[in-house]
C-alpha cells in the first residue's frame, strides 16, 4: 500500500505572482485527499461539502498564506494519522 508520500512541493513563479503547490501521490482508491478547516482536523471529521481529491496524483496550488489542512477520509486513515497541516509564509 502506498501512502500520500513522499509530499512533494514545487515553487512556481509567473510574472510577479507566486505559488506553492502541494502534491499528494497515493494508489488511487487507497486513500483520498480532503481539504479541511482546523476543527475538522483536529477531529479527523469529513465535512459533508469539503473538496475531496482521489485520482492518486492530486496537485493543490496553496495560494494564500496562512494554515492549510489535509486528512485521508477513507475511515479509520486520518485517526492513525494520515492528515497533514501546512503553514504557508
Amino acid at each position: 500500500m502506498r501512502d500520500w508520500g513522499p509530499l512533494t512541493t514545487a515553487n512556481t513563479t509567473a510574472g510577479s505572482s507566486s505559488s506553492i503547490v502541494a502534491e499528494f501521490l497515493y494508489s488511487e482508491g487507497s486513500h483520498n485527499v480532503v481539504v479541511v478547516d482546523a476543527q475538522s482536523y483536529a477531529a479527523c471529521a469529513v465535512p459533508s461539502n469539503a473538496p475531496t481529491l482521489t485520482s492518486g496524483d492530486d496537485r493543490v496550488a496553496l495560494g494564500q498564506q496562512g494554515r492549510w489542512f489535509f486528512i485521508c477520509g477513507v475511515e479509520g486513515h486520518c485517526q492513525s494519522g494520515m492528515k497533514l497541516a501546512v503553514n504557508v509564509h
